[in-house]
């Protein structure tokens, strides 16, 4: 019989990357427990730096409401990020629409123990501001996006979908071009 492994993907593309100013804070402890490994990756969309000194990410509205929300359910939220069936989910008509997407880049965190990514993602999702009693309310919300993860050489990219914090606000945030958040 088979075990199936866990696999929680978070895609950071600001103060949580490595040397960003919540990294420790918040990675520390499953870093240590060998739960969280990173690799560096990219996404499409618009990165933003805010007035009040932290990065947006901004996906296109019309992708807002097609994209998987994030739930309370770490596991489930584990299970939909790496499930067959949202490769049906086809943003392609759409894309063709939002030719100002960037290539964004951060990095990809793959948790790797259920008790980690509960303990972690819940903590990130209060930090975030993101509510699913108040999803209006909402600062960001963790959606599922496409990104691309390199292995060791640019040449090779792996592509799956992971959770992302988008901003859930209108906001006068300078874009970034290009598209990365310096830490």
């Amino acid at each position: 019989m088979m075990t199936q492994t866990f696999s929680f993907p978070l895609f950071v593309y600001g103060t949580l990357k490595q040397g960003g100013q919540y990294h420790e804070e918040f990675c520390r402890q499953s870093l240590e427990e060998g739960y969280l490994d990173i690799k560096p990756a990219t996404t499409r969309g618009r990165l933003y730096e805010l007035p009040e000194g932290y990065p947006a990410f901004e996906i296109p509205e019309e992708w807002v409401g097609l994209l998987p929300l994030g739930s309370s359910n770490i596991q489930a939220d584990a299970q939909l990020a790496s499930t067959q069936a949202l490769t049906s989910l086809s943003l392609s008509s759409i894309e063709a629409q939002s030719l100002e997407l960037d290539h964004v880049r951060g990095e990809l965190f793959i948790y790797t123990d259920l008790s980690a990514a509960q303990r972690d993602i819940k903590a990130l999702d209060k930090m975030e501001g993101f509510f699913l009693d108040n999803l209006a309310g909402s600062l960001y919300h963790r959606v599922l996006v496409k990104v691309e993860s390199h292995l060791g050489s640019q040449a090779c990219q792996l592509s799956q979908w992971a959770w992302i914090y988008h901003y859930n606000r209108p906001h006068q945030g300078k874009r970034l071009k290009p598209a990365i958040w310096e830490v």
